[in-house]
């Protein structure tokens, strides 16, 4: 789901170009938790940028966190910031018709999975 959002984030945004790496912090985002490792013994075995992983870990310095950062504020309601992160991506579309997008597509793809 995170993955899908930031990529149809990127999509919509300056980040366009970046939509693939972006793509892979939402879908990495939560392996610590998965795989129930630290982040970094989990990266010194993945072949993942240093921006990729600057981003999951929320750095800042990371040139793709303000998409993630949005990302994170959107799944937790983070109303003001994410008025904040909008203004800041500069991105135009309805924040809430992009995030259905994603949920659809998450949607169809567990559905494909399962048959």
């Amino acid at each position: 789901m995170r993955s899908k959002f930031a990529e149809l984030l990127a999509e919509k945004s300056s980040y366009k170009p970046k939509k693939h790496e972006l793509a892979l912090v939402g879908l990495f985002s939560m392996i610590d938790v998965l795989l129930q490792k630290p982040l970094d013994t989990i990266f010194s075995q993945l072949r993942i940028s240093d921006e990729v992983q600057m981003a999951i870990k929320l750095d800042s310095k990371s040139e793709l966190f303000p998409i993630y950062k949005l990302v994170i504020d959107y799944e937790m309601g983070n109303w003001e910031e994410i008025d904040k992160d909008i203004k800041s991506l500069k991105i135009l579309r309805n924040i809430p018709d992009i995030y259905i997008q994603a949920v659809k597509t998450t949607d169809d793809i567990v559905k494909f999975i399962k048959e």
